[in-house]
């Protein structure tokens, strides 16, 4: 995905909405991505100052970290892209961090410049992945002793004092007595 700096001196205001194959943004990489990543923009010029406010969507299907079920998690990033043109060619771009001047990549078939956006892209998808991996806040995970999805419901076994880390201590010295 690139934006193209003639189309958009031209019309001064793009709307570009692209569907992305996973494996082609990611380059092969498996991150439970289901389905197509919509990338919509909304792009504007206005002198030498580029615009870009947009949304990244996808579906992730993960396993829960606690019950180990399968789940379905919706994930839509918003993104603002600032960029300025300067009389030597090359394109600044701002963000929350600070700015980085680079040279526009320039297309060989038709010669017109443009602004690559994939890495950001693939940036924006990566970093919106959870790496706490709940199918919701309250998973109850599964039983320690037998197994059983709690979520489900409650399991037979015996409860421990789950409070008191070292309460199998107290044990040890009944044991010896």
């Amino acid at each position: 995905m690139n934006i193209s700096i003639s189309d958009l001196k031209l019309k001064k205001n793009l709307k570009v909405i692209e569907k992305l194959p996973p494996a082609e943004l990611l380059q092969g990489e498996d991150n439970g991505i289901t389905g197509d990543i919509t990338v919509e923009m909304d792009l504007s010029m206005s002198g030498d100052d580029i615009r870009a406010d947009g949304r990244v969507s996808f579906t992730l299907v993960m396993q829960c970290g606690r019950c180990l079920e399968s789940y379905r998690l919706p994930v839509s990033e918003e993104i603002t892209l600032r960029y300025k043109l300067s009389a030597d060619g090359s394109v600044t771009e701002f963000d929350e961090f600070g700015s980085d001047t680079f040279i526009p990549e320039k297309n060989r078939a038709t010669g017109d410049y443009f602004i690559p956006l994939e890495a950001l892209m693939r940036e924006t998808v990566l970093l919106a992945i959870p790496m706490k991996h709940l199918c919701r806040e309250d998973c109850a995970g599964l039983c320690p002793s037998c197994g059983k999805n709690l979520n489900a419901g409650a399991c037979g076994c015996a409860k421990e004092n789950a409070s008191n880390p070292f309460a199998k201590l107290n044990n040890l010295l009944d044991d010896r007595r």
